[in-house]
């Protein structure tokens, strides 16, 4: 791969520099991992800068995967970023995997951190061909999520993600980039496993870093949303477990210090951050030890500094750790730790493609992201990072930085991408048309539900008007017989025998013939009609009877009505 200086790299003409304005830090983050394949032991590295490097195998190659962040274009997850990766071969130089998206769901801004390791053989004396990465981020919804792939090397490289999508007419959800570990609540207790990821909700503005031990452990750091700093820790076999107490204070540091770390020897894992002051700090942790701070020189950086660090030669007098810091635009800063040289030192690897003068200016715009990997059998590294709109490589021992060409897709990168947003527009068409049956099915029981109401009603209303036909009837019977036994109760009591002998003289008497009625039930009646007290004597008349008094009338008719006929 030919190598061109940064100063001769050109920003293309329709990027134009954005207006400088004040930020926190950059949102666009690195992360990147390394390997040479075929795998073989770890052995100690000695520095052999300005020396030259011992020529390795033939056979061995040099891989370098780097994982970058840009906003995503897709209509299915508009305002969040893509988390992509981009590889690099000795042989191939850069290029793009057969699908180079890793998440489809960080958040803006999301920080970015990887791990990988080669799967250990069952009896554990070698390696197999198998390579794993795990990259996490934050997602949309606020929580740190884990992503994996596995490389397999043998008989030739394949991916996790080199398989054959599900049809769109499938209607398979389309789930775009690695394999996403399942949220968990549960922290390492009987039931969890390393099949899911704690739910952790960090502070917004969060950074994370990552690092897996040589027992397997994999430590996460991150910040709180009360400021301080925890970590996680996955337990192989067992689980995730959250440390109880912060591994530093929210004093400490501010919303969204740096973050970086390193791992070897017998699980010693170091720590490092941007403290309140801006300076660099260190916390360690030996093997199932407690966190504890080291003294480092009062190196100072910009407040939104992002930092990186690689380190080899673990437990041994020869162990170096390496941390390099962006400051201003374009400036890279690397400090070195050598356990033979006793300390702390400012590297001579320096990288800076701008001026100190310009560090005043550089405070107005994003300070770059910054990530850093081993390479060879030395103690070469190389650092990545954004001096403006593309990301750069550093190689501190030749003192060259090239652009590395991130910016193309593979062809099935395109193929995936196109039949995910035919499988979205199958099942978005299949939705709507269950959304139309339903509508219809929600229409009809609507329909038939006011049919049944309208019937309903009508019955209700007919029971209604039944109830009040029979309660008229009732009342009218109740009525009638309350008349029936008015009328009996206020009828005369019925005429004896001697009466009705009397009553049929009475009707056979002619005109002009006067008749006594004896006291009876005869001249009750006559007496109560005619309102004749004395009414004994009465005299048949052409039109009735007349009273001997001459006061008192009675026609036949009434005669018949009081008598019955």
């Amino acid at each position: 791969m030919s190598l061109t200086p940064v100063h001769d790299i050109k920003v293309p003409s329709q990027m134009p520099e954005p207006i400088p304005t004040p930020q926190q830090s950059t949102q666009f983050h690195l992360a990147a991992v390394s390997f040479v394949y075929p795998p073989s032991p770890w052995t100690l590295r000695q520095c052999v800068c300005g020396k030259h490097v011992a020529e390795r195998p033939e056979k061995l190659s040099q891989h370098i995967r780097l994982y970058y962040a840009e906003p995503s274009y897709y209509a299915h997850t508009p305002g969040c970023f893509l988390i992509k990766e981009n590889r690099f071969i000795d042989g191939k130089g850069w290029h793009a995997p057969s699908d180079g998206l890793v998440a489809d769901d960080a958040v803006a801004g999301s920080p970015i951190a990887a791990v990988g390791w080669w799967h250990a053989s069952h009896d554990g004396t070698r390696f197999q061909d198998i390579y794993e990465t795990r990259v996490y981020y934050v997602d949309a919804n606020g929580h740190i999520r884990e992503r994996i792939n596995h490389t397999h090397f043998d008989p030739t490289p394949r991916d996790d993600f080199d398989t054959d999508l599900p049809k769109p007419e499938d209607l398979v959800p389309p789930t775009p980039g690695w394999r996403l570990t399942p949220l968990s609540s549960k922290l390492l207790d009987k039931e969890s496993t390393s099949e899911s990821f704690p739910e952790i909700t960090p502070h917004p503005v969060t950074k994370i870093a990552a690092v897996r031990s040589d027992k397997g452990e994999i430590y996460i750091f991150y910040q709180e949303q009360d400021l301080s700093v925890r970590g996680l820790v996955l337990v192989p076999g067992k689980g995730w477990a959250r440390r109880e107490t912060p591994i530093l204070g929210s004093e400490e540091v501010q919303a969204g210090a740096a973050l970086a770390a390193v791992v070897g020897g017998w699980s010693e894992v170091r720590l490092y951050y941007i403290t309140r002051q801006s300076t660099i700090g260190e916390v360690y942790q030996p093997d199932g030890g407690k966190w504890t701070r080291s003294e480092l020189p009062l190196y100072t950086v910009l407040p939104t500094s992002m930092i990186a660090t690689v380190a080899w030669n673990f437990a041994t007098p020869l162990f170096q750790i390496r941390l390099y810091a962006t400051g201003g635009k374009g400036e890279v800063l690397e400090y070195s730790f050598s356990r033979q040289t006793g300390g702390w030192t400012t590297g001579e690897n320096d990288y800076s493609s701008f001026s100190q003068a310009d560090n005043l200016s550089a405070a107005l715009y994003p300070v770059s992201a910054v990530a850093a990997v081993l390479v060879g059998d030395g103690c070469l590294s190389k650092v990545y990072f954004h001096p403006r709109r593309f990301v750069a490589e550093w190689d501190t021992r030749a003192h060259v930085t090239t652009p590395s060409t991130i910016t193309t897709v593979s062809e099935r990168f395109s193929v995936r991408r196109e039949i995910e947003q035919a499988t979205r527009v199958k099942i978005a068409e299949e939705e709507e048309r269950k959304r139309r049956e339903a509508e219809e099915k929600e229409k009809e029981r609507l329909r038939l539900e006011a049919e049944a109401k309208r019937r309903k009603e009508e019955e209700d209303a007919r029971k209604r008007e039944e109830a009040a036909r029979k309660q008229r009837e009732a009342e009218e019977e109740r009525k009638r017989q309350q008349e029936e036994q008015a009328r009996k109760a206020a009828a005369p009591p019925p005429l004896s025998e001697k009466d009705n002998r009397l009553k049929e003289v009475l009707k056979a008497t002619p005109v002009g013939k006067a008749v006594t009625v004896p006291q009876g039930e005869v001249a009750r009646r006559l007496q109560k009609k005619t309102g004749c007290e004395a009414g004994f004597e009465w005299l048949k008349t052409t039109t009735g009877w007349i009273c001997a008094g001459k006061g008192h009338n009675l026609t036949d008719k009434e005669f018949a009505e009081i008598f019955g006929g």
